[in-house]
């Protein structure tokens, strides 16, 4: 079954799963999707002011792919980032991020703040 850990969701695969889903509401299970961070978003990265990034991640890691949006996520662990010296993703890692996902106002999938966190990073799990 796609979006698990075993068979994580590509980028445009949790698109077209989360555009099934009514707006706003939260998914009940847990959802896995791997690719390469493409950028940040605006002021998106790690820091211990919220302990959470927001970034883009495509298949390929280019901005030419079909990109899926990653909000607030938490750190490897499912723990807040807390320590500046933890290593930040940077663009072009292979991440796999583990969380809840949400159509936003109907018409932007994502993962839900704060309910999501990199499982995996360039395959380390910690």
């Amino acid at each position: 079954e796609a979006g698990t850990v075993a068979k994580p969701f590509t980028a445009a695969e949790a698109n077209a799963f989360i555009a099934t889903l009514a707006a706003d509401t939260n998914t009940d299970n847990d959802y896995y999707i791997k690719g390469k961070i493409v950028k940040y978003a605006n002021n998106g990265e790690f820091g211990t002011q919220y302990g959470n990034a927001s970034f883009y991640i495509s298949a390929d890691g280019t901005e030419s792919g079909e990109q899926f949006y990653v909000f607030r996520t938490l750190y490897l662990g499912n723990v807040k980032y807390t320590d500046d010296t933890w290593a930040k993703p940077v663009v072009g890692d292979e991440v796999i991020i583990c969380g809840k996902l949400v159509n936003y106002r109907g018409n932007t999938p994502e993962t839900v703040a704060n309910k999501s966190y990199i499982y995996s990073l360039n395959g380390n799990t910690n």
